[in-house]
């Protein structure tokens, strides 16, 4: 359980958030799904707000760099669930990464474009260098969260 739960940090609601997310089980399950709608809520916010930076998107590419800024929050929120202090409401601390996920989530085609490469050689050099990263994490005894090589 993390030290904001613990130690009775931030109001009620957030303790609830941190509590629940830290519990095994359907209720987990529950609210994190909870928590990605309002992930996504924050995506969808800052994507509109930086609307001119993806000028050749349309509404379902930016709906999809919504989804996947979401998907992505919510995997650091639960990573960190242990750094909340409760000196901000629970949502706000976590919204919070959905606006900084969408504000570097170029999609892989602009990433392409931009580097005069092709979308699967982007993809394989991205591939080979998340593989060569956890090796060497694993070779010095770190944690990869369980990935696959």
């Amino acid at each position: 359980m993390s030290r904001a739960a613990v130690t009775g940090h931030g109001d009620a609601t957030s303790r609830a958030w941190v509590r629940r997310l830290s519990a095994p089980g359907a209720d987990r399950d529950t609210v994190a799904t909870e928590l990605h709608a309002l992930l996504l809520r924050a995506a969808r916010f800052e994507i509109g707000r930086r609307r001119s930076a993806f000028p050749q998107l349309g509404g379902a590419d930016l709906d999809d760099l919504a989804w996947q800024s979401a998907d992505d929050a919510l995997m650091s929120v639960l990573r960190r669930l242990g750094d909340f202090r409760g000196e901000s409401r629970f949502t706000t601390w976590a919204a919070k990464f959905a606006i900084v996920e969408a504000g570097v989530n170029v999609p892989i085609d602009v990433l392409a474009e931009r580097l005069n490469t092709t979308r699967g050689a982007l993809y394989k050099t991205l591939h080979d260098a998340r593989r060569r990263l956890r090796a060497a994490l694993a070779s010095r005894g770190m944690d990869t969260m369980g990935s696959v090589p």
